[in-house]
């Protein structure tokens, strides 16, 4: 039997400009995000009271002494979190001439995150210890884009930005001694942080658009899908280096007024660069 239950309360304030000044245009922003969750899960064997004096009465010592006879259940999980995000934004655009364009931009965050959770055996007598555990974590993203118009039908962009995704818990139920193959350093896993650099072209020419753009994404930190030593349990580790590299392609055509071709192609080499 399993529980889930989320609620959350997320809100942002934006004031922009009005564009009445031709020479930039601007953004601030405010955003707020308070979370709650939980999960837990019981397994019951049913029947294992009735087996287990079964198979006591063919041989007294068949299982030996380590089965706790007054339970079926064997496991029991939950899994509770709170989570709060508080973030300030901004963005600057300064039109430098009637084709090039600068954009600078920062979102400042700060952030807090507490997980309790809870694993038991109980048929089996083991009860791990209540994991307890805080992060809290803050920073600044940067964004930078310029951009130039080449005629009034092309125009060639190039952005860096920066991106960040929050660290977790795992949850898999560890234990401090030598029996148990799950360290406790698997209760956590930490944030991973990208720097994406992209190079583009958008155009519109005899009714047909499209673009083309190049991008690098070089990744620190990854958060990578792995089992945790004991192979039980899926967890969340973080690897070294990541590196994202490829092409991406669209274009819409008007062929007639009835009828309009949409296509793309996209070509992506991703992979760990250290593990």
């Amino acid at each position: 039997e399993r529980q889930n239950h989320e609620e959350a309360v997320v809100q942002e304030f934006r004031l922009a400009s009005n564009g009445d000044n031709k020479n930039y245009d601007w953004i601030i922003g405010a955003y707020y995000m308070d979370q709650e969750s939980s999960a837990a899960q019981q397994t019951e064997l049913r029947g294992f009271t009735e087996w287990r004096m079964a198979a006591d009465g063919v041989n007294p010592n068949y299982l030996g002494d380590f089965y706790d006879l007054s339970t079926n259940s064997s496991f029991d999980w939950t899994h509770d979190k709170t989570f709060t995000d508080k973030a300030l934004f901004g963005e600057f655009t300064y039109h430098m001439s009637d084709a090039l364009d600068l954009t600078v931009g920062a979102r400042h965050f700060r952030n807090e995150q507490n997980v309790t959770s809870q694993t038991a055996f109980p048929i089996w007598f083991a009860f791990n210890p209540v994991i307890d555990a805080d992060q809290d974590d803050s920073g600044t993203l940067l964004k930078a884009n310029i951009s130039y118009q080449l005629n009034d039908d092309q125009m060639i962009y190039g952005t860096v930005s920066e991106g960040y995704r929050r660290g977790g818990t795992n949850a898999a139920p560890v234990r401090p001694d030598e029996a148990y193959p799950n360290d406790p350093e698997w209760n956590e896993f930490a944030k991973d942080t990208v720097v994406n650099y992209e190079f583009g072209l958008k155009g519109f020419e005899n009714d047909l658009r499209y673009t083309v753009s190049l991008f690098y994404v070089d990744w620190q930190d990854p958060q990578l899908n792995v089992a945790t030593p004991s192979g039980a349990y899926y967890a969340v580790a973080n690897g070294d280096s990541a590196a994202t590299k490829g092409l991406e392609t669209e274009f819409s055509w008007a062929a007639t007024q009835d009828i309009t071709v949409s296509g793309g192609y996209t070509y992506v080499n991703a992979k760990l660069t250290s593990d």
